[in-house]
């Protein structure tokens, strides 16, 4: 599920495991209390008919629909940009298949990278969607020391240091640049799990 803010142009995504109605409700709310954890208020959700099943569980924010060969222009436009950024990553790349967990953090990525610049039709043409609404400063570009799909070897924390254990493991950056936290999202090679790491 994709969204983006008319107004702060902020975008999230979602990805969805099922469109049944309690998991659409679930992931609406998820995005509605990202604005109002910073104090903004919902007022209104225009989305497709796949929408109209909800509308009385969002009160008091009003839901519109369009059409079912209608399109929303900025959602449209929105998941085009997204895709285009997607694809230039994706064509940079040397592997031939994306494991689901590198598909949803393409898209994560995307979404990110999009949120961080600021936009001059947005509320400020001078702080980024991702500034006002999460607080985040601009991108630390010294801080960006790996790319998406990158080969790593990842430091393995063991619990005793004084063992012939293997003291790293081979990775795939998930990640760009480093959370809140400090650490990047890597792909294990060995499990196919998503791990979070400082070095």
């Amino acid at each position: 599920m994709h969204t983006k803010a008319r107004k702060l142009k902020l975008r999230t995504i979602t990805e969805m495991t099922n469109r049944k109605k309690k998991s659409i409700v679930e992931e609406v709310e998820k995005v509605f209390n990202i604005y109002r954890n910073r104090g903004f208020e919902v007022v209104e959700l225009i989305g497709d008919l796949e929408f109209a099943c909800i509308e009385d569980d969002i009160l008091p924010v009003k839901l519109a629909t369009v059409g079912q060969d209608e399109h929303m222009g900025d959602i449209k436009w929105s998941i085009r940009e997204l895709k285009e950024d997607i694809r230039c990553t994706v064509q940079s790349l040397p592997y031939t298949r994306y494991p689901r967990i590198m598909t949803s953090a393409l898209g994560g990525n995307a979404v990110k990278n999009k949120n961080h610049l600021p936009k001059e039709d947005s509320v400020s043409a001078n702080m980024s969607a991702a500034t006002m609404i999460f607080g985040t400063s601009r991108p630390d570009y010294k801080k960006m020391t790996v790319e998406f799909g990158q080969y790593v070897q990842v430091f393995q924390e063991n619990q005793r240091t004084n063992t012939n254990d293997t003291r790293t493991i081979g990775d795939i950056a998930l990640s760009m640049g480093p959370n809140h936290n400090g650490e990047y999202k890597f792909m294990n090679l060995n499990t196919g799990k998503v791990l979070l790491r400082r070095k």
